[in-house]
């Protein structure tokens, strides 16, 4: 570049000279001397025309008079002669005739002449590469200190361009060069002290260099020196400096500062970050040919989705021999990205990479023709591929190959070999060999088994995020292999995989928080782990979730999800499911019930000795439903049940020996099963077994096994157990104890009359449902609820607690139970409860009174009357009802007529009244009164 611009300037400048040694010029003038053969007006007129001054530009006149001069003898029309065949102006390019005119001009001792001489021989332009004419034309120029001659010299001998490389000397020429202001050389020079090259490397030196280049405007010396500032290289870092030094550079056409330039916008590095103005300098370089920009233009536009774009600059940038662009067209069109998917051009693009000795464009042509993918399928020379990249330590290459090894894909399967491709791609750090080389390990595949050195590798691995060795780690640390058993380390790794999807991690970590196994137990957890892993497919938690949908442990209890899952785990093999579904299919659970396909399930799990089918198979046998009946078949299963501490099955076999059901009665076998349930928790079992020991008088045994039952909510046993501390029946007589089993057999009052209320609202509006068997079920709640109400009230009146005694009291009459009326109307006539609407429970009493004739509510409404519990005292009306129940024999009546006798309480003026009043005085005995009697008798 800095060649043609001093060419330029000495053409310009024998142009100057040459016209103003004629000046002024007159075109006629100069035309007519031209013409008479005249040199300079040749050479002038050939300028005139050249030049479009005082006629119109015309080169091919130009020439004609350059080589009327030229021909004369004309030193200056002869290098301009040279110069135009050279570059073609007006003429086409013809370097043997741009020879010809600068041996010419040599021979008249033009040391420009002698330096281009020596470029042509050089370059082989218009004659074959000659170095040596070269070297020695240059060495002519050079002896008439000619600059530029020894900068190209200099530059034959560090490329070693027909001569011996020789640094040194090309070190000396430079120098001479640069300082004869050649900036071409004082930049060729600053290269050789950057790099190091025939010099030590000094980065002030070339720094110092670039800057006497840059400023005679060398742009690569300006960028150079950019990059240098924008480092810190042979001084401090100063980012103004290289954008200013850079920006001038790209402002000069050097595309490799306008890429440089493009960087700093892009990055905000010195200037402002600004993405256009970083994409405007990337397409200038781009445009003027750089490679490298137009590889940064594609992977800028793939990020923008612009794929047009994208492949117009991969394309330009692969097409120079661009690698990572040829990779990105390979994968591109490999994988369908942003372009129509296209095997034979994806080949293509992979092999011109590789044909660079890339080893991921070997490896992704080994995969091509391990897949038969653009090219028909062929793993031996996927093997080749795959081996030389492999050589080239590239990790993925060396992974797959092992594998082959491994597998025996192509080859024999060969441990040894896999085993060392595995181990040099993880030491690369890739993961997927760090866990198969520790499976290698801990197996003895190709090698000694070693767990500790397995366990290293899988750590590794597992470190990196490799599911599959967080999986495998976390196995070793469940099992206690090659390392102490750590449930807390197994689930540690077996989240991690979990996290990352894995199903088997997943599946592993939901029955450790079953289980409670290095983690809190918690069954909503393992819930969670079993269905993202069910989700996936994985049998196993397809099984667990569902019994847990099933018996509603972890999840909110559901038929249908339960059904699900289970169906799909039997489908896949699950033998744990197959019991379980069995049973959906004998309720009718989420499914029409099917015994048929209940007995084929159950079946199944029998054949896999599931423990949890047999009990319903052997209720199946016995119920004749979906099989012939057959007593001894259900029994056996019943029994293999039992046996194997199947709590249902104990209870049903208990149930069938007791009742005698397809079996010879045995009490004692009964008790024995219900007892080996009832051990185990089995509520129904406890409360049975009580039974059999309350109906045995062994009252402390049936005790303690209602009081199991009781404990579990079984409110037969709650009863009971109620009743026994009342009546100190195998415990200690304890009303407290007695209330408290009592009140855990109520229920809300409020909670009963809202579902009251709501059926029947639901009868009003006609909804269909069974009315006669809810009617009959509230009847049978209503009246326990009374019954219970009115025990506790017992308890309490047993206790004196009469306030609390009439609250339970008044609790149970709430739903009309007659007894508790009866004692409330005990209690009030005793006194009790006065306060509560008193005229209310007089009439009923009365009412009570005139229905059954009942001489004790006769009692008690005396007494009330008697002593104004309620009501204002009525000497008269007490004496009325006291004289009905004592004339029925009601002793308190009897003596509290005697009492009022005795302490002289008036009679009222009732001669009827008052003779029944003394007849029964009389027979307590009391003489006078028996007088009186008389002598109202006699009156």
């Amino acid at each position: 570049m800095m060649k043609k611009i001093l060419l330029g300037l000495l053409i310009y400048w024998s142009i100057s000279l040459s016209i103003s040694a004629n000046s002024p010029i007159n075109f006629l003038d100069t035309y007519q001397h031209a013409m008479r053969g005249n040199i300079d007006a040749q050479y002038n007129l050939a300028l005139l025309y050249k030049q479009g001054k005082l006629v119109d530009q015309d080169l091919v006149l130009s020439l004609y008079w350059f080589l009327k001069a030229a021909e004369q003898g004309d030193l200056q029309a002869q290098l301009q002669v040279a110069h135009i065949y050279e570059n073609g102006l007006g003429v086409s390019v013809d370097y043997e005739q741009a020879l010809k005119w600068y041996h010419q001009a040599a021979d008249q001792g033009s040391d420009f002449a002698l330096f281009m001489l020596g470029d042509f021989y050089s370059k082989g332009r218009g004659t074959a590469v000659d170095a040596n004419k070269a070297i020695s034309f240059y060495q002519q120029a050079m002896k008439r200190e000619f600059p530029l001659a020894y900068f190209s010299l200099g530059t034959m001998y560090y490329n070693g361009e027909g001569i011996a490389q020789n640094d040194a000397k090309a070190l000396e020429l430079f120098k001479k060069a640069a300082s004869l202001n050649v900036p071409e050389a004082m930049f060729a020079l600053g290269k050789m002290y950057y790099s190091g090259r025939g010099v030590t490397q000094d980065y002030a030196a070339a720094k110092k260099l670039f800057l006497q280049a840059a400023e005679q405007n060398e742009p690569r010396a300006q960028k150079e020196l950019g990059l240098m500032c924008l480092h810190g290289k042979g001084g401090t870092k100063d980012i103004i400096e290289a954008e200013k030094w850079l920006r001038k550079a790209a402002e000069g056409g050097d595309f490799e500062a306008q890429y440089a330039l493009a960087e700093l916008y892009e990055l905000g590095i010195g200037v402002p970050q600004d993405q256009d103005t970083a994409i405007l300098w990337l397409k200038k370089a781009a445009d003027a040919g750089y490679a490298e920009a137009q590889h940064k233009l594609s992977t800028l536009y793939i990020k923008d989705k612009n794929y047009t774009e994208m492949f117009a600059w991969a394309l330009r940038a692969a097409e120079q021999g661009h690698l990572e662009s040829q990779m990105n067209l390979g994968t591109a069109y490999y994988k369908g990205a942003g372009v129509e998917q296209n095997y034979n051009e994806a080949f293509k693009w992979y092999s011109k990479a590789a044909a660079q000795g890339n080893a991921k464009a070997k490896s992704a042509l080994g995969t091509m023709y391990f897949n038969g993918y653009g090219v028909q399928q062929d793993y031996a020379q996927t093997l080749k591929l795959y081996t030389e990249a492999a050589n080239l330590g590239f990790s993925d290459a060396q992974q797959k190959l092992a594998y082959m090894y491994y597998n025996g894909i192509g080859v024999k399967v060969n441990y040894p070999q896999a085993l060392k491709w595995f181990r040099k791609a993880a030491e690369q750090g890739e993961k997927e060999s760090q866990n198969v080389l520790a499976m290698m390990f801990e197996h003895g595949k190709g090698v000694k088994k070693n767990y500790q050195t397995a366990i290293s590798w899988y750590l590794k691995a597992a470190e990196q995020g490799d599911m599959d060795a967080q999986l495998n780690l976390g196995n070793l640390y469940y099992q206690g292999i090659g390392v102490k058993q750590d449930y807390i380390e197994a689930a540690k790794w077996f989240h991690q995989a979990a996290e990352q999807g894995d199903m088997r991690a997943q599946t592993n970590l939901g029955y450790m928080y079953v289980q409670g196994l290095g983690v809190e137990k918690n069954d909503e957890r393992a819930a969670h782990y079993f269905l993202q892993a069910a989700i996936q497919g994985e049998k196993q938690s397809q099984g667990w979730i569902g019994g847990m949908y099933l018996t509603g442990e972890g999840v909110r209890q559901d038929y249908y999800q339960a059904f699900r899952w289970l169906s799909q785990a039997a489908d896949q093999g699950y033998t744990s499911s197959y019991a379980l579904l069995g049973r959906m299919y004998y309720y009718g659970l989420s499914t029409p019930q099917d015994y048929q396909k209940a007995f084929y399930w159950l079946t199944k799990a029998a054949e896999v000795n599931d423990v949890r089918g047999y009990a319903l198979l052997g209720s199946l046998y016995y119920s004749g439903f979906a099989v012939k009946q057959d007593y001894q078949e259900g029994l056996r299963w019943f029994t293999k049940a039992a046996e194997q501490n199947d709590t249902v099955a104990q209870v049903s076999l208990a149930f069938l020996y007791e009742h005698g059901i397809g079996v010879n009665q045995n009490l004692k076998e009964a008790k024995k099963w219900y007892k080996k349930a009832a051990e185990k928790g089995y509520v129904e079992a406890q409360s049975r077994l009580g039974i059999f020991y309350y109906y045995d008088s062994n009252y402390v045994e049936a005790a303690k096994w209602f009081l199991k039952a009781a404990e579990q909510g079984d409110r037969f046993s709650q009863k009971r157990l109620a009743e026994m501390y009342k009546f100190a029946e195998g415990v200690e007589f304890n009303l407290d104890q007695s209330t408290y089993w009592y009140k855990q057999l109520i229920i809300e009052k409020a909670s009963l009359r809202t579902r009251l209320q709501k059926t029947l609202v639901e009868y009003l509006n006609k909804v269909p449902q069974d009315y006669q068997t809810i009617k009959q079920a509230y009847f049978r709640e209503i009246y326990e609820y009374s019954e219970i109400a009115f025990a506790i009230g017992i308890n309490y009146w047993d206790k004196q607690d009469i306030y609390t005694a009439i609250k339970w009291f008044n609790e149970s009459y709430d739903f009309n139970y007659r007894t508790s009326l009866y004692v409330l109307m005990l209690l009030y006539g005793q006194g009790h409860d006065v306060q509560r609407s008193p005229q209310f429970m007089i009439e009923r009493m009365k009412a009570v009174s005139e229905l059954s004739d009942d001489k004790t509510i006769q009692m008690l409404l005396g007494n009330v009357y008697l002593n104004g519990y309620g009501v204002e005292p009525n000497i008269e009306i007490a004496m009325t009802w006291l004289v009905k129940a004592a004339t029925k024999g009601q002793i308190d009546a009897e003596e509290i007529l005697a009492k009022m006798y005795r302490e002289q309480v008036q009679v009222p003026d009732n001669d009827e009244l008052k003779k029944s009043y003394l007849d029964i005085v009389c027979h307590q005995d009391v003489l006078t009164a028996c007088d009186e009697r008389d002598k109202l008798d006699k009156k």
